[in-house]
């Protein structure tokens, strides 16, 4: 994790100063630990060591691995005929909100790899198959930095 990813973190984001546990070098949180050390904030979140031996297993381990976001879609449409680009703008508004679209178009939200997953079952189901999604960037994000709220799952 990146000085930069470190200072994307929610302030809540617990911190995990396990340094005996079998899994710190996979957990994010063990990660963001090591990383606090080295930067400014004041104050973190950590996690109760103690309450966690005790319960034998812990619930917290998040796995540190990075996932590909797509950012924009002003290109998504343009290979579409007018039909089905329409179709799908409105399942996809429906999938997401209103909002998020609008959100995921000014390039003020990203979309997740389930969302892309999904947004490429939307172009199969119109036959464009072979037709590669136009997102205008990607970009490789620790998971824990894809706390993405005000998601709606709704099947079109």
């Amino acid at each position: 994790m990146t000085t930069e990813e470190y200072q994307r973190l929610d302030l809540g984001y617990i911190h995990c100063a396990g340094g005996d546990c079998t899994l710190r070098a996979q957990c994010a949180r063990h990660h963001a630990y090591e990383r606090a050390q080295e930067n400014e904030r004041a104050h973190y979140t950590t996690a109760n060591l103690g309450a966690i031996r005790r319960q034998g297993s812990c619930s917290l381990y998040e796995e540190g691995r990075r996932q590909r976001l797509a950012w924009g879609i002003s290109r998504l449409y343009d290979e579409l005929r007018a039909p089905d680009a329409r179709w799908i703008r409105q399942v996809l508004q429906s999938y997401l909100g209103r909002g998020v679209y609008y959100h995921v178009r000014q390039l003020r939200r990203a979309l997740t790899p389930e969302e892309q997953e999904y947004i490429r079952g939307l172009f199969d189901e119109r036959g464009y198959t072979d037709l590669p999604l136009a997102f205008d960037r990607y970009e490789e994000v620790y998971t824990s930095l894809t706390r993405i709220t005000d998601r709606r799952r709704r099947r079109h």
